[in-house]
């Protein structure tokens, strides 16, 4: 199941074998000491794996000084960026990447030479190991070895990040395919039309000016960054998501955090890319309240996660027919993991379609539907930040304060049905210790008009037909791929 390989840095103690996986988690190179006993321990810790050798620690204030002091300086605090970046990640997960692409890391506060001396001193220290050996479209995976993650252990907690410089926009280069690598290099701004750039840069300033007002704060009582980026993916109408380090803790631990000391719940949206697919395309009747649980071959919790995988694999693959299975983040091979035995995904499609007969002969659009529910959802955030209503964005749900869910239910709500009419998704209302609540969608008669209806012309650049046709789905050359 897994390719076992031996880990090149062992060659200077014990020899072990590690499993090939994914990263959990990126060095990003966007983050820096946030208070000064940071710093110190960084600096130290640069001096130990050979980086800084004797070097002074530079003042954080500003002084007068020869501009080769200047350069040394910066060269320093580059090397304090990038460390502070890897300790973060490294503090969180056990798997980590560390992309060398040169694109990768322009633009960014460390930038390519700092991120490259220090990952090649902490290999050569043996303080990190390899475990994944990097390939065409994706980047080696690494992990702290035992010693080094020792050294660690008695850190963690005295350490205190923020981000540096963050890049409210951005817009990274597409993956060639489902299959791509995570990251892309990132694309100059001036490529694009500047007032998109400007009008996209102000939603996220007011957004983050508002939501800095209002503490995030974990179970242990540690406020967590809230600073949001948006990210586009090849233009500014693909992708366009808000990202913020909140977004990486998991769905349990972020229902134990509190916003303003009080404490939160979870609403998201049920199935909403198959809604706003049944919007787009004037779909003539409602969607089930789980589309995913209608389709005739899930019966159960597991397979009803294979369907949904399933489904997501049609949106994005062109035509609406993807051709193999998707790769799994755990390594584990997805017929496998779902217990599919011999099953083709080919002969999951067709029950697919009865439920969602519009995905059939669909382009490919899941980044264009990540544009439309991101704008979707910053109409619902814009209306949250005029009434001083703190709501942080976690893709397609919202983490607001339990004491503001009913107004932010009406708000959504509302503005769901105002977009998607009757194809509006139901609602899932999770907070800590108890079931998810499913609230149904305003009423809303089937003729109604909605702002979707014209369609996706504006994003794809072209009109899209509903291409289902029953007679071809049961074809034999239908799934001839």
């Amino acid at each position: 199941m897994f390719d076992i390989m031996p880990c090149p840095a062992q060659s200077r103690g014990t020899h072990q074998t590690v499993r090939k996986t994914k990263a959990q988690l990126f060095v990003n190179g966007e983050h820096t000491a946030a208070d000064e006993m940071t710093r110190q321990i960084i600096f130290r810790l640069l001096q130990e794996i050979g980086v800084l050798g004797d070097a002074k620690l530079p003042l954080a204030a500003k002084s007068p000084a020869s501009r080769a002091t200047t350069r040394a300086a910066e060269k320093v605090e580059k090397h304090i960026c990038f460390m502070a970046s890897f300790l973060r990640t490294a503090e969180k997960v056990e798997r980590f990447g560390i992309l060398m692409d040169r694109h990768r890391w322009t633009g960014t506060p460390c930038g390519y030479e700092a991120a490259r001396t220090v990952t090649r001193a902490l290999i050569d220290g043996a303080c990190i190991l390899q475990v994944v050996r990097p390939r065409k479209g994706h980047c080696a995976v690494y992990q702290c070895s035992e010693t080094f993650r020792n050294r660690l252990l008695g850190l963690w907690g005295l350490l205190s990040f923020k981000r540096v410089r963050p890049h409210l926009i951005e817009v990274r280069e597409p993956r060639r395919d489902y299959h791509g690598s995570f990251r892309k290099k990132r694309l100059p701004l001036h490529r694009f039309p500047s007032h998109e750039v400007r009008r996209h840069q102000k939603t996220v300033i007011q957004l983050n000016g508002h939501l800095s007002c209002h503490p995030l704060v974990d179970r242990n009582g540690k406020p967590l960054d809230t600073t949001l980026r948006r990210i586009f993916t090849g233009n500014l109408r693909g992708g366009g998501r808000l990202y913020a380090d909140y977004q990486n803790l998991p769905e349990e631990d972020r229902l134990q955090c509190t916003i303003d000391g009080e404490p939160v719940c979870e609403i998201d949206l049920k199935a909403s890319h198959v809604a706003f697919l049944a919007a787009l395309y004037q779909h003539p009747t409602r969607l089930p309240q789980d589309p995913y649980a209608a389709i005739r071959w899930v019966d159960t919790p597991l397979l009803r996660k294979a369907a949904k995988t399933v489904v997501q694999c049609v949106i994005h693959a062109e035509g609406g027919c993807p051709k193999r299975f998707p790769r799994q983040d755990d390594g584990i091979p997805f017929r496998e993991k779902y217990g599919l035995a011999e099953t083709r995904i080919e002969d999951l499609l067709p029950d697919i379609f009865k439920v969602m007969p519009f995905l059939y002969g669909s382009p490919s659009l899941t980044l264009p539907l990540q544009f439309i529910e991101a704008e979707v959802l910053l109409a619902v955030l814009d209306r949250c930040r005029l009434r001083s209503i703190p709501a942080f964005p976690i893709h397609d749900s919202l983490m607001v304060k339990q004491s503001d869910e009913v107004e932010v239910l009406r708000l959504l709500q509302e503005t769901l049905r105002k977009f998607l009419g009757p194809h509006a998704p139901w609602l899932d209302v999770s907070i800590a210790g108890d079931a998810p609540r499913l609230l149904e969608p305003l009423p809303c008669p089937m003729d109604a008009e909605y702002l979707l209806q014209e369609g996706l012309e504006d994003v794809v650049g072209s009109s899209i037909e509903y291409g289902y046709q029953s007679e071809v789905i049961d074809h034999e050359d239908a799934w001839d791929f």
